[in-house]
This record gives structure tokens, C-alpha cells and sequence, in this order.
């Protein structure tokens, strides 16, 4: 190569072809010219006595040897030396040495030349062969001196863009062939070659093209001194490639590196003796410690004994059988957790095929595990629960019309869970028979093309012959529009079927069961209805004898008492008190009977608070007198002049109060008052009477009870009105209180609604309904010619209560026409003519026609005429019946002289009233 690069640099014709320097190499020729004669005749001269006479015999060896090692020269000096060295020392005879030895100078010469021509020509052989080696080479070759190039061979051509060497050589500067930012580290390079600071150069940087591309070059070079200076002289390799992969394989590195540090799954190596050599910074996470501090430790170090042993069990049958393998571990961590890691390891070979350690990954799978053994859990709680249920759930396809059933579904159809066979669906349709066929058969068609849920109990046939009642129910799935696939759910209800008809046929008994006892019922309840009309007949029947003779009593004490002085004057009162009391005592049974029997009704009117205490008080104001006690009202401000409620019984609440209080009294006083509290109605009773014990007082509202015996034969009575009273105070949605101590007296409190009625909403008091009268007027009632003029046509079938009335009208300044019955009052109607007549009295129960009817025939005639009913029937129904036969009122026996006179002038007053206008 350094004999080549002389060859290519200028005035290379005179260049000596050696290795060495000029000097060099002719010193060396000299040397092997004068060596090999010496040597030849030192080894002659040992051996002349055995080979004399012939004097050049080692000379000419050493000739060719000198030609052959040391060239031209070598040869020629060699020549002339040993010509010398035989002709002095071993040449006797001159003549024959003269010839010989210029024989021999001329073979020297000779051979001299031969042998030069033959080592050039072997040279340049040898340099063709190197040239075209050079010429061929897969390496860029080059010589550079100075700014150019004076040698490239072909592939540097090649490299660079150009097409043939000679278009570089000595034509395109070397500084051309380097990128600009490369051109100062090359020049540097270069340069300290030439000065000789360094022998060799080994350098990478990017050239340039002749196109302008990039190329990545890597030269070696070094400096071989010419006659024309020095030169450098290298090999220059087109490293792109190499660059290319090696940035891909760096680029493959960074990812790998990348990927191994940021998956959340621990990637190790280990070597053979199982020391970590590897690991990635989620098994440094998963450890507890730093790379640094696991790297060259082994499992003993990190795991706990038992965990260390499982990792190295699983190595060995890695190491023996020399396979990848994927386990699930369970490891125990250094800071006390337990994880479970699937964990895949395998071997590691070197470039001879030789195990050389493994390599590994684990990723945490606890909470997967967990969430597993969770979920078995539940599908075994499913399965029990599916099983104990009897539903199973299954898919088909609607394509191939082949799906999959759940182990409850085939158990429902008693299939073997655990045999393939019987989890899928190949047609499903078959345990169905008859009408079930067919029904399930077009629900499914309608599901599958028209896309309909459905859901249906049908019966089927098992696998095994027995016939069960499902319900089944189906969800068609839908893709692009289209159904696709029909998922459900089956349940056995077989029991359920059973029961339900066990149930139909309970239901029936039931059934006929109830339409029994309904007709027993309803007899017991026509059987009721005729006893409470039997006992409400019996009442009224009751109420009607009693008061029919009771009424001529009292009437003619009434008479006997206006008429007589003296002592048939107090006879008469003692007579009128006995009636009434007697009155008191059937009206207080009736009452209570009507209560029980649920036939006492609540009206709600216009209540005057003022009159009504007035009306209550006076009834008792002479028995008070006489007793010598103090009777007292008060009204509070605060209360509305009209309040609703139900009139009649808020006076017979307050009656029953006061005859108690009286009764009970023996000094003091009675007290009665009407207060407003918290937007309720208080009335309150109190007296100073002789009051009553804790004991007493618990059973003071039981019926046909008193406080004691003693108290009943001392002072009478029934022991209902309490009792009534606080019936009829519930009845009026309120409540009753009772205050009171043994011999201070007793206080009761009726707390009822209060609601007020605006003046302007009072109507005009209804018939039947006495008006307000003052204090004065109701202590001392007026008696004399009240009805003075009216005429009476009064109908009574009793004789004593006909004498009874006209006296008591007749009294009253009253003009009575008496009949005996109703057909006698309707002909006396006819003859007389209706304008003879104010007012009429009409008795209910008469032979022949009644009060009803003779009234409603009275009201066809003389539509203006009032028509007032007296009965001895206290039943509030007989008031609403006379009311709708067309009377006004209603006057109850025994009729009382006052109430009498109010009602008769009250309507006859009005119709007088009327025909005058």
C-alpha cells in the first residue's frame, strides 16, 4: 500500500519502488552486496583445501543472492567484490585468472541485470494484483495532500454521488466532501497527521453528496511521507446504514426502556446463580426499595423464607426443562402485604445457545383474584339461589336458531348440568306439545320479525317425561334494526301452578263459602232490621200509650190547677210535678234507646246562646225558689250572637246539667255560663251541691248508674241523662268534663265547635222551633185569651184528649171545632169550607184514615191552610214524616198548655196575615 501511494502523487515516474527511503534502500543493496561475497569467501577459504583449484565456486551463489536480496546494486558490488577477493586469494595462475575472472564479471553483471528485471517485474505483479484489489473494494480508498484528492478508487466515487474517481481526482477539494459543521473537526484531524502528532486517525462525520445529500462517513487514515511531501492515505466506509440501525436500535432501546419503566407490571432478569441483574421501577415499587438496592441480590434477600422457596422452585424447573412458563404466586412482601402476582418466567441464552438466566414478569393480580373469588362466590350464591328459585336464563341465536342455556335452565328441564351437551340450545321448541307448541312457536316468530318482548307461562315436558308449568319471558337483542339474538329467563312454577289451583279451588269454596254466609247475613240482617223495626214500633207503641193517657193527666192537672185555690190548688201541683217527672223518665229511656239503636240525628242550625241559657234556666227557676238556692247565667261578651249547632239537643244537654245541679243542691246556688276558649264553645254547669268522690266520679257516665245506692232512694232517677248527655255531647264532635269533691260541690265543662253564623246568613226560624223569648217571659209565662178569635178545627180520636184540648183552647180565648177522625175533619172541610178555619190540629194515630193522609188530602184542598200534627210518638222520624205529609209543625203529647198556644199563633197568626195581604 505504501509503495502504491507513491504511484499516485506527482512526478510518481521517478519514484524508487521500496518500502524504505531512497537512502535507505541503496544502503541496504550496498549492505547485502558486500556481506554476501565476504561471507562466500570466508566459507571458501575454510573449506579451499577440499575444493581448490576452482576459485569462483561460492562466488557465484553469492552473486545471484546479493541480486536477489539487495537488487541491480547489491549484484554489481557484489561482483566486483568477490572478482577481488578470488583473484587475490585464490588465483595462483595470472593467465587463466584474467579469463576467468572476466568471465566471471561478466555473468555477474549479467545476472545482476536478470535478476533486477525478474524482482521488478514480480513487483509489479504484485502491485496489479493490489491495484485491482483497490479498485474493487467495498471501502472507499483515498490520498489526500493538500486540498485535493490524489487517488479514490471507485466506491468512494460511488459514496460521494459522482461516477467515476476521475471526476474527484484532483478536481473536487476534500473540504467539498464534508458537511459545513463537520469541515473544522475533519481539517483538525488532517492536519495533525501531516504535523505528525498522530500516526493513525479513526473518524466519523457526515459528508456531503454531489447532489447535496447526506451521507454518514467513517475514515481511517494515516500519513506516508512522498518526495513531494506528506500524504494521507485511508479507507473510508459509508456508516449511514449502521447509523440508521443504530438510531433504530436506540430508538427500539428508549421504547423498550419506556416501556419497561412505565408498565405497571415488575419486568426482571436474572443471572444463573438467581441474582437480579434487571429490574424495572414497578417491581422496585412492588419490593419497597431502590433499583440500586435490589440489583445483585437474590429472592432469600427480598421475600419472606416461604416466598423465596416458591420463586426458587419455580426457577429450577425452569433451569431443568428450559421452557417459558406462566404461574399464579402468591407472595408475601417484605412490609407484611400479600399479593398475588401472575408471573411468567423464562430462560435467557447467550450467542452459544447456553442458558445463561432467566427473564420475568409479574403483574399484581390481587384485587383481580379478589374480585374472581368474589364473583364465584356470587355465582355460587346464584346458582344456590337459581336452584332454590327454580329460573334459568338462556340465548338464541336467531340465525341459526342454536343458543345457550344457564345450569338452572337445564336443570329446569332436567338436564345434567355438567355434560356440554346440555348448555346449549339446538331446539329448545321440542318440550313444548299441542297448544303450548304452537303459542310459544308464534310468540317467537313475532319477537324475532317484529321485535316484541314477551312473557307467558306455559306448560312443558322434561327431558325425563315429566310435564312442568314455566313461565318464560323473552328480550329480542337488536342490531342495525335487526334482531339478532332473543335473550330470556325460565322459571319453574310448577308449585307456584299447584298452589294457584289449590287456590282457584279454595277460592271457589270461599267463594261459595261467603255467598252462604252472605244469605246468612243478610237474613240476620233483615232478621235485625225487623227486630230494631219491632223494637222501634214497640218504642213508639210505648211512647204513644203512655203518653196518650199521661197527656189527659197532665191536661186536667193543668185545669184543676188554673181553676181551683187552696189545697186542691197544691193537689193539682203536686199532680202536674208527679207528670212530669214521669215524662222526664220515659223521655230519658226513649232517648237512650234511640241512641243505641243509632236513630238519633244531629241537625245543624242557627243557635240564639242567649235565649237558649234563658229557655234552660227558666224551666228550673220555681223548683230553685222553692229550694231556696240561687239560679245564675252569664254570657260571655266574646261569644257570637248566632252560633251552628244543633239547637234542640244543645238545650237538652244543658237541661240534664241543670236538673243534676238542682237536684244535687240543697244550698248555695246553680250556676250556668257560656264562654268562648281557644275558638271552642265552653258551657259550663256548677253548683254547691254535695259532690262526688274519685270513686264515683270513674263510673258517673255508665248508664242506669248513680254515684250510690243511697242517692237513689234518696233522690231518684234513672241514671241515664248523664249518660245521654255525654252521648249527645260526642255526637256534636266534643267533649265533656267533670270537676269535683265530695261535698264542695261539682263542676261540669262541655267543650264544643264553635262556629259562628253572620247576621246576615240567619234564616227565618223553621216550624217546630220556638222563638227566643226573654228572661222575664219565660219565668212567668202569660196565661189568659193568647188566641183570642182563631178558629180551630182540631181531630182527636180519644175523648178525653179532645175534652182536654178545647178546654185548654177554649181557655186561650180559641174557637175549637172538634171532629173525632180524619174522614170527619175532610167532610167538616167540605161543608164549613177551608176559609172557616185558621189553623187545623191534626192527631196522628186515628182509625180508619190517618193524620198523614188526612193532611196530605187537607193540603190538596186548601193549599194556605196550616195543618199542626200532635202525636204522643217522640220518635224524631215521626217529625220528618208529618213534615213531609205537608204539616208545619208538630206539637208532642202530653202537650204543654205554653208550647201549644205558641205553635197554634205562630201559623195561624201567619195565614191571617196572609189572607188579609
Amino acid at each position: 500500500m505504501r509503495w502504491f501511494t507513491p504511484q499516485h502523487v506527482p512526478d510518481d515516474a521517478q519514484a524508487i519502488l521500496s518500502d524504505e527511503q531512497p537512502l535507505k534502500a541503496s544502503a541496504a543493496s550496498l549492505l547485502w552486496g558486500l556481506t554476501t561475497p565476504l561471507a562466500a569467501a570466508a566459507i571458501q577459504w575454510t573449506f579451499w583445501p577440499a575444493i581448490q583449484p576452482i576459485a569462483l565456486l561460492l562466488f557465484y551463489p553469492a552473486v545471484f543472492a546479493a541480486s536477489w536480496l539487495g537488487g541491480g546494486l547489491a549484484g554489481i558490488v557484489s561482483t566486483v567484490l568477490s572478482a577481488g577477493l578470488a583473484w587475490s586469494l585464490f588465483m595462483s595462475a595470472p593467465h587463466t585468472s584474467v579469463v576467468a575472472i572476466g568471465m566471471f564479471f561478466a555473468m555477474g553483471i549479467l545476472m545482476s541485470g536478470v535478476m533486477a528485471r525478474l524482482r521488478q517485474a514480480e513487483q509489479q505483479a504484485g502491485n496489479g494484483r493490489f491495484k485491482a484489489l483497490v479498485e474493487q473494494s467495498l471501502a472507499g480508498i483515498y490520498i489526500v495532500q493538500g486540498e485535493h484528492l490524489r487517488y479514490a478508487n471507485p466506491e468512494l466515487a460511488r459514496m460521494m454521488g459522482y461516477d467515476h474517481p476521475e471526476q474527484l481526482i484532483n478536481k473536487v477539494p476534500w473540504r467539498d466532501l464534508v458537511m459545513p459543521k463537520d469541515q473544522a473537526s475533519v481539517t483538525e484531524q488532517l492536519q495533525r497527521l501531516v504535523d505528525g502528532l498522530d500516526q493513525e486517525i479513526r473518524h466519523a462525520f457526515s459528508g456531503r453528496r454531489r447532489d447535496g445529500s447526506l451521507v454518514q462517513l467513517e475514515v481511517h487514515g494515516r500519513s506516508v511521507p512522498t518526495k513531494t511531501g506528506t500524504v494521507v492515505i485511508g479507507l473510508t466506509l459509508d456508516v449511514s446504514e449502521r447509523h440508521r440501525t443504530e438510531a433504530a436500535l436506540l430508538r427500539s432501546e428508549q421504547l423498550l426502556r419506556a416501556v419497561i419503566d412505565g408498565t405497571t407490571d415488575a419486568i426482571f432478569v436474572k443471572d444463573q446463580q438467581g441474582c437480579y441483574v434487571m429490574v424495572n421501577q414497578a417491581a422496585a415499587a412492588f419490593l419497597g426499595l431502590p433499583i440500586n438496592k435490589i440489583i445483585g441480590r437474590t429472592d432469600h434477600d427480598l421475600f419472606s423464607p416461604e416466598s423465596a422457596a416458591l420463586i426458587l422452585a419455580g426457577d429450577q424447573e425452569i433451569n431443568k426443562n428450559g421452557t417459558t412458563v406462566t404461574t399464579e404466586d402468591r407472595l408475601i412482601m417484605r412490609d407484611g402485604r400479600q399479593l398475588t402476582f401472575l408471573v411468567t418466567k423464562g430462560p435467557v441464552f447467550d450467542a452459544q445457545g447456553q442458558m445463561a438466566g432467566m427473564f420475568g414478569m409479574a403483574r399484581d393480580i390481587t384485587a383481580n383474584v379478589a374480585a374472581q373469588e368474589a364473583l364465584r362466590d356470587k355465582q355460587v350464591l346464584l346458582d344456590r339461589m337459581s336452584t332454590l328459585a327454580k329460573v334459568g336464563g338462556w340465548s338464541i341465536d336467531v340465525t341459526t336458531m342454536r343458543g345457550t342455556r344457564t345450569d338452572g335452565a337445564a336443570r329446569i328441564l332436567d338436564l345434567d348440568p355438567r355434560l356440554p351437551e346440555s348448555m346449549s340450545i339446538t331446539d329448545g321448541l321440542r318440550y313444548f306439545k299441542g297448544s303450548a307448541h304452537s303459542k310459544i312457536s308464534e310468540t317467537m316468530r313475532r319477537a324475532i320479525e317484529l321485535g316484541e318482548p314477551y312473557a307467558m307461562e306455559l306448560e312443558l315436558v322434561s327431558e325425563q317425561g315429566v310435564r312442568k308449568w314455566i313461565r318464560t319471558q323473552g328480550e329480542p337483542i337488536l342490531q342495525d334494526g335487526k334482531v339478532v339474538r332473543i335473550e330470556g329467563a325460565i322459571q319453574d312454577i310448577s308449585e307456584v301452578q299447584q298452589a294457584r289451583l289449590a287456590l282457584q279451588a279454595h277460592q271457589a269454596h270461599l267463594e261459595q263459602t261467603v255467598r252462604q254466609r252472605t244469605v246468612e247475613l243478610e237474613t240476620a240482617r233483615q232478621e235485625a232490621e225487623r227486630l230494631s223495626q219491632i223494637k222501634s214500633e214497640f218504642l213508639a207503641n210505648m211512647s204513644h200509650e203512655i203518653r196518650t193517657p199521661l197527656n189527659g193527666v197532665l191536661g186536667l192537672a193543668q185545669i184543676g190547677h188554673r181553676d181551683h185555690g187552696g189545697a186542691a190548688h197544691q193537689i193539682f201541683a203536686q199532680i202536674l210535678d208527679s207528670g212530669r217527672l214521669l215524662l222526664g223518665i220515659i223521655n230519658d229511656i226513649l232517648d237512650f234507646s234511640k241512641i243505641e239503636a243509632g236513630k238519633l240525628h244531629i241537625e245543624t242550625l242557627p243557635v240564639n246562646l242567649q235565649a237558649l241559657l234563658a229557655r234552660a234556666t227558666a224551666q228550673f227557676q220555681e223548683r230553685a225558689q222553692a229550694k231556696g238556692i240561687g239560679l245564675r247565667t252569664q254570657l260571655s261578651p266574646e261569644l257570637p250572637a248566632m252560633c251552628d249547632s244543633d239547637p234542640l239537643r244543645l238545650e237538652q244537654i244543658l237541661l240534664n246539667l241543670l236538673s243534676n245541679a238542682v237536684k244535687f243542691t240543697v244550698h248555695g246556688e246553680v250556676s250556668v255560663s257560656a264562654s268562648a276558649r281557644d275558638g271552642q264553645l265552653v258551657l259550663t254547669v256548677t253548683d254547691t251541691g254535695i259532690g262526688m268522690s274519685a270513686q264515683q266520679l270513674s263510673g258517673l257516665f255508665r248508664p242506669f248508674e248513680q254515684a250510690d245506692g243511697s242517692t237513689t232512694r234518696r233522690y231518684g232517677g234513672t241514671g241515664l241523662g248523664l249518660s245521654i248527655t255525654k252521648r249527645l255531647v260526642e255526637m256534636l264532635d266534643g267533649e265533656v268534663h267533670v270537676h269535683s269533691e265530695l261535698g264542695q260541690g261539682t263542676r261540669f265543662e262541655v267543650v264544643l265547635p264553635l262556629s259562628s253564623t253572620p247576621q246576615a246568613e240567619l234564616r227565618t226560624v223553621p216550624a217546630g222551633e220556638a222563638e227566643p223569648i226573654n228572661d222575664e217571659a219565660a219565668a212567668a209565662p202569660q196565661v189568659g185569651q193568647r188566641l183570642a178569635g182563631l178558629r180551630v178545627l182540631a181531630a182527636e180520636d180519644n175523648q178525653v184528649n179532645q175534652w182536654v184540648l178545647s178546654e185548654l183552647l177554649q181557655i186561650e180565648g180559641a174557637l175549637v171545632t172538634m171532629v173525632d177522625s180524619g174522614q170527619d175533619a175532610l167532610a167538616c172541610l167540605t161543608l164549613n169550607g177551608p176559609q172557616a178555619f185558621d189553623v187545623v190540629l191534626m192527631d196522628i194515630q186515628m182509625p180508619g184514615m190517618d193524620g198523614h193522609e188526612t193532611t196530605r188530602r187537607i193540603k190538596a184542598m186548601a193549599p194556605g191552610l196550616p195543618v199542626i200534627g200532635q202525636t204522643a210518638h217522640a220518635m224524631a222520624e215521626e217529625r220528618s214524616k208529618c213534615l213531609a205529609a205537608g204539616m208545619v209543625d208538630l206539637v208532642v203529647k202530653p202537650i204543654n198548655l205554653d208550647e201549644l198556644v205558641q205553635t197554634v199563633s205562630r201559623h195561624a197568626r201567619a195565614k191571617r196575615t196572609a189572607d188579609v195581604g
